[in-house]
């Protein structure tokens, strides 16, 4: 159970805080002076603090101090407590009372009275600060041994590893002895330095070492734009003024450590991810290559079974099923090869002109036999110029049509209409449109069309089985052939496809 000890020469105030804290199951104590919190950390070894600044017989400046650095006989120095993370709450929290905390060791700083849910706020940061930060590693580069010295502690209190260089070249050897990498977590660099300052210091992190992504922080007194203009092309991260402010500190730090972690977790993630697709691809691929041969084998005796004249009616309805079932997994197998194949291909389709007139015809021809069975009609209407050419591939072209026509005929019910038409754009483009008179797609499902599997996907009018990866195949090779395409429906009353592909340069 965590201990929070409430130092307060304020009732009033002590009670806001058990009253933020107690419901949080935290196990609150009180002390109303700074000397009776002396006596009281020294035998209870708290958790965390809550420290009043202006109290009488002892201020909390002098108990943080005091825990800190140790007093003669009562809190020897280098006891255990001197680590306990403490949290002032102050009326007078200026930057120069800010200034003295950091000096002696404060954590954080609340203004009173504080907000509602401020004080939890703080003191779950302050708790889990530590753990956040401690093991990693920090180079600390000034010319001053004092500031050195004072950054170090302050980290060290926090589990940070802390190294120091008192100029740029010496800070350049260690980060170059760490090895490829680096080895730190951050760096904290002052500005003005002999030998080499800090903006050469960072020129060469990111030039010569290669580190763009180890953050590189300045600690500077100039604050006047063009030092600032400086800092930043030399590739900073961020900078902080002095003199410090330790939540400033530790509120700058934490941000960018844990951007650099969530960078290489995404790094190590999008790794797993791509080398887990690959395995999926591979494997899909592999395994609808191998269903293939058997299956068309299993369709190849279905056409020999119903050829049969000797089946009754019921033996022959039981082989239609089978073949219908055969002809949705050999339709699945060949999407899916279909889709391996477009994800595996790194180079982008070969674009050539081609007549849009001829390649659309010639797959209204080939799906006829589709169309005919539910007395759809099929029409192609040619608004184009003779011999008009578009950069495209025939082969991924005749998919593309295939493919909407396909699915127009089997969301369109008996005697409606699927018309292609073919018309030049407002842009110079031109455009291709599927249109059916068919059951139509609701609103909030046009987005998802073109996602693989969609939930989207449905029987046809006559019970045609869809696989879901028409549509993904469709776009994919649309956009390889850098085209867009559009959807446009209304429930009851039809789907229209619109494809737009550059023209091709007249010769």
């Amino acid at each position: 159970m965590t201990k929070v000890l409430i130092i307060d020469d304020s009732l009033t105030v002590r009670k806001i805080v058990r009253r933020e804290l107690e419901p949080e199951g935290f196990t609150l104590y009180e002390a109303s002076n700074g000397e009776e919190a002396i006596e009281m950390i020294a035998n209870l070894k708290p958790d965390i603090l809550t420290l009043d600044v202006e109290m009488p017989k002892l201020d909390g400046f002098e108990v943080c101090r005091i825990l800190r650095f140790g007093r003669q006989g009562l809190f020897p120095a280098g006891q255990e407590n001197a680590g306990i993370p403490v949290i002032f709450l102050t009326a007078n929290a200026n930057l120069e009372m800010r200034i003295r905390g950091f000096e002696v060791g404060a954590d954080e700083y609340l203004t009173k009275p504080p907000i509602k849910g401020e004080i939890l706020a703080a003191v779950e940061r302050v708790l889990n600060k530590a753990n956040h930060l401690k093991g990693l590693s920090v180079l600390v580069v000034d010319d001053s041994a004092v500031v050195r010295r004072l950054l170090a502690r302050v980290l060290a209190q926090e589990g940070m590893q802390v190294e120091e260089a008192e100029n740029g070249e010496q800070a350049l050897a260690l980060i170059r002895d760490r090895g490829p990498g680096g080895g730190f977590n951050l760096v904290l660099t002052d500005f003005v330095m002999p030998v080499m300052d800090g903006v050469e210091l960072c020129r060469k992190i990111r030039r010569e070492l290669g580190l763009m992504e180890l953050p590189v922080i300045f600690l500077t007194s100039a604050s006047d734009k063009n030092s600032l203009i400086d800092i930043f092309q030399a590739g900073a991260t961020d900078y902080l003024v002095k003199p410090l402010v330790s939540e400033e500190l530790f509120a700058r730090l934490n941000v960018h450590l844990r951007e650099n972690q969530l960078k290489k977790e995404l790094y190590q993630k999008v790794q797993a991810l791509n080398e887990a697709n690959k395995l999926k691809d591979e494997f899909l691929s592999i395994a609808s290559h191998d269903l293939r041969s058997p299956l068309n084998g299993v369709l190849g005796f279905v056409q020999l079974l119903e050829m049969e004249e000797t089946m009754t009616a019921e033996q022959q309805e039981y082989v239609g099923y089978i073949r219908k079932s055969g002809e949705y997994l050999l339709n699945l197998i060949n999407d899916l090869l279909d889709l391996g194949r477009l994800q595996a291909e790194k180079d982008d389709i070969k674009l050539e002109p081609i007549d849009l007139a001829a390649v659309a015809d010639s797959s209204v021809n080939t799906l006829i036999h589709m169309a005919t069975p539910k007395s759809i009609k099929l029409t192609l209407e040619n608004r184009l110029a003779p011999g008009y050419l578009i950069l495209s591939s025939t082969n991924a072209l005749t998919q593309v049509i295939n493919n909407l026509l396909s699915n127009a005929i089997k969301f369109t019910p008996n005697n409606g209409q699927v018309q292609v038409i073919l018309e030049q754009g407002s842009r110079g483009d031109v455009r291709l449109l599927v249109r059916d008179t068919g059951i139509g797609i609701p609103k909030d499902s046009i987005p998802k069309l073109f996602d693989k599997f969609t939930s989207v996907s449905k029987a046809g009018t006559a019970g045609e089985k869809s696989t879901g990866l028409g549509m993904s195949i469709t776009k994919t090779l649309v956009e390889r052939m850098e085209g867009e395409i559009q959807v446009e429906s209304e429930i009851g009353k039809g789907t229209t496809f619109i494809i737009t592909f550059q023209s091709a340069p007249h010769q």
